[in-house]
């Protein structure tokens, strides 16, 4: 009972982060639950690869 409480937290946490990232970046959530699910939840890292993701997808960063 407690493992599904904790990964259902763990999941809206994920998806918050991956929310925002997408906001925060112009890439879209599931690109940034990829680069969660690759990186990790060090925000500096992924904000940073979120924009290098953004460049080369060939979009002006807002």
């Amino acid at each position: 009972m407690v493992d599904d409480r904790q990964k259902e937290t763990r999941k809206m946490r994920e998806n918050k982060l991956a929310l925002f990232m997408a906001k925060e970046t112009g890439i879209t959530a599931d690109q940034a639950r990829d680069l969660t699910a690759m990186i990790g939840i060090d925000l500096g890292s992924l904000l940073c690869e979120a924009r290098i993701l953004r460049k080369q997808s060939g979009q002006s960063l807002s």
